[in-house]
């Protein structure tokens, strides 16, 4: 049985391999992010004396980040000009939406404080 291009089964497939994307591309972000952040907490190394905090903040802001990207998965839902979205990670399992609008609105606001973080690092340095 051949499906079309807009066939429910297709649209179903695309979302879960993006999910699975997703839950990859932040399991390799947590990995990579404890790595770097044990770097910083166990090498004492003159060239990044000072800027050893600005790392660490930065890099348990980007931790942080990957966990709740993994835990929300979030996707967004354009209808009009209204634009909604929808945790398909492990959290909608919990089925506690208030705890699901907290974390997103805490994912949004580390991803904002994430970027802010490397510009004043670039506006200090000059």
């Amino acid at each position: 049985m051949r499906f079309g291009y807009k066939s429910v089964l297709h649209y179903y497939k695309a979302f879960t391999m993006t999910a699975s994307v997703v839950a990859h591309e932040s399991i390799l972000g947590i990995i990579f992010n404890s790595y770097v952040l044990t770097l910083i907490i166990t090498q004492k190394h003159n060239s990044i004396k000072e800027y050893r905090i600005l790392l660490g903040n930065s890099t348990c802001a980007l931790l942080l980040l990957s966990l709740l990207t993994f835990f929300l998965q979030i996707r967004f839902v354009i209808v009009g000009d209204s634009l909604g979205y929808v945790a398909l990670g492990p959290i909608r399992f919990l089925d506690t939406p208030r705890l699901a609008l907290f974390c997103t609105a805490l994912f949004l606001a580390i991803d904002f404080y994430a970027f802010m973080t490397i510009a004043m690092c670039m506006a200090y340095k000059f």
